[in-house]
Parts: structure tokens; C-alpha cells; sequence
């Protein structure tokens, strides 16, 4: 792909579909590879390749923009995240039509990307009712691509795990409180005897 990618440019090629693809793949192989910069500098190629060149589907175009705020979300770039993400869904509501597997998983993402940034909660709130409000439109058939599809599954997996990692924190965070207060507890049981015990001697000796 690199390559390909070098004769393209050579050959002048360097804002054309076949340029959009190259980097599109490369863009993919960085972030498995977890270069995730390096997969957010393909993808913003791919941004700029695309302002020059006509009939790309809203599609390609929502999801570029997504895989670019996630790979900046698993690169720490917050900031830039939270503006690619809020790009992808502006870029959705425009393009693509509301039961599109790729808006209700933008919206999730935001949301997760939000709550991972400790943004105000009027924000989240906000995303959360768009959620609802889609959850509650009759639900559609729509014909997406293998790539898109694959997308879908990643982001959905990495909601559950998510999920199951907060779980898991929840309850670990309980098992400590809990062990932390079961000493105290047992010390307690220990002193009533000695207490007891006490109060006798008392009572026997003042007898």
C-alpha cells in the first residue's frame, strides 16, 4: 500500500480516489497496529482528499470521520476527539438517513467520549436524548458495505467492554468498602465479651 500510495503521489494522483483508498487502508493497518497518530494522519489525508473530488458517498464520508475521532480518542487527544466526533454527526445528519447503523453508533461514541472526558452534564444529557429519540423511531433495513458493518461491530464491542470495565470497577470499589468495614465490624464483636465481662466484675465487686 505504501507503495501504491508513493506512485500515486509521484504521478501527480495525490487527491484522487485511488489516493483516497490508499490511505483509507492504511489509515486501518495503523490503528490495528496501534499507531494511532499515524492512523489520524491518513484519515485527515483522507478529509482533504475529499474536499477536492467529487462523488463521494456520505457514507465513506461519515465513517473516515469517525475512525478519525476514534483513533484521536485512543491517541489521548481529547480535545481533537471530542471536535472529530461532533464533525461525524453534523456529517450524518447531513448525509446519511436517521436509521443508518452509523448515526445511532456516532451518537454512542460521543456520548462514551463525553463521559470519558467528564464533560458537563447538560452535554451528555443532551446526546442521551438523541439517543432515546432514535431508539423510539421504527426501526429500518438499510444495505451498508462489509467495511461499515465491521465498524459498527468494533464500536459496539468497545461500548460492552467499556461497560463491563466500569462494572468491573464498580464492584471492586465495593468489595473494598466492604473489606474495610468488616475489621471494624469484627473488632466490635470481639470488645463485647471483654465489655461484658467488665460490667460483671463491677457488679460481682460491688456486691
Amino acid at each position: 500500500l505504501n507503495k501504491a500510495l508513493l506512485l500515486i503521489t509521484e504521478s501527480g494522483a495525490n487527491l484522487t480516489p485511488e489516493a483516497l483508498a490508499c490511505h483509507q487502508k492504511l489509515g486501518e493497518c495503523s490503528y490495528q497496529k496501534g499507531d494511532y497518530d499515524e492512523a489520524a494522519e491518513h484519515y485527515n489525508k483522507c478529509k482533504e482528499i475529499i474536499s477536492n473530488i467529487d462523488k463521494v458517498d456520505g457514507e465513506t464520508v461519515v465513517l473516515i470521520q469517525q475512525k478519525l475521532a476514534k483513533a484521536l480518542e485512543k491517541s489521548k487527544r481529547f480535545s481533537e476527539a471530542k471536535r472529530a466526533s461532533q464533525e461525524s454527526l453534523d456529517l450524518a445528519n447531513d448525509f446519511l438517513d436517521p436509521g443508518h447503523p452509523l448515526v445511532n453508533v456516532g451518537f454512542r461514541m460521543h456520548m462514551a467520549l463525553l463521559q470519558k472526558t467528564n464533560a458537563p452534564g447538560s452535554e451528555i444529557e443532551a446526546i442521551e436524548a438523541q439517543i432515546s429519540k432514535l431508539e423510539r423511531m421504527p426501526a429500518k433495513s438499510i444495505s451498508v458495505s462489509d467495511e461499515v458493518s465491521q465498524h459498527v461491530d468494533y464500536l459496539s464491542g468497545s461500548f460492552k467492554l467499556e461497560n463491563i470495565e466500569k462494572q468491573r470497577m464498580l464492584n471492586q470499589a465495593k468489595t473494598r468498602m466492604s473489606q474495610g468495614q468488616l475489621p471494624s465490624e469484627r473488632k466490635k464483636s470481639a470488645l463485647v465479651p471483654v465489655i461484658i465481662g467488665i460490667v460483671l466484675f463491677c457488679l460481682v465487686g460491688g456486691g
